[in-house]
């Protein structure tokens, strides 16, 4: 990812973060995990990765929030993580038998590139 200035993903929460931590315990598939941060669809994040980038970025408004609209917010977020364990705990079981768990896809990665197959691939897309 060293040649991107930009990377776009999904928005990820408090429950998200859980999710993450489950999907390093084995305790959810790669299935799982992508149908969950679909399905709480918190919206698109942008990070701008290089300096390049990051000029680019104009700030049109800020504001702190007082009030009634920081306790809006405080709410929506701690709605926001409920939904997020619900999907989470839902996508733990409808999805067990679907896809790979974090441990199969490090085994795969190690077992292919320890052959030369990876640098075959390369070769014919001359990047090597």
């Amino acid at each position: 990812m060293e040649e991107y200035d930009l990377i776009v993903g999904m928005i990820a929460d408090d429950s998200m973060e859980m999710a993450m931590n489950d999907f390093q315990h084995y305790n959810i598939t790669d299935v799982g995990l992508y149908n969950s941060l679909k399905e709480i669809d918190l919206g698109l994040q942008v990070v701008a990765k290089s300096k390049f980038a990051c000029e680019q970025i104009n700030i049109l408004e800020s504001k702190p929030l007082y009030g009634q609209e920081l306790q809006k917010a405080v709410a929506i977020a701690r709605h926001n993580r409920q939904r997020g364990s619900q999907v989470l705990e839902k996508n733990k079981l409808k999805f067990r038998n679907q896809g790979v768990y974090l441990d199969e896809i490090i085994q795969y990665e190690k077992s292919y590139f320890s052959t030369n197959e990876w640098r075959n691939e390369y070769d014919e897309m001359g990047r090597l």
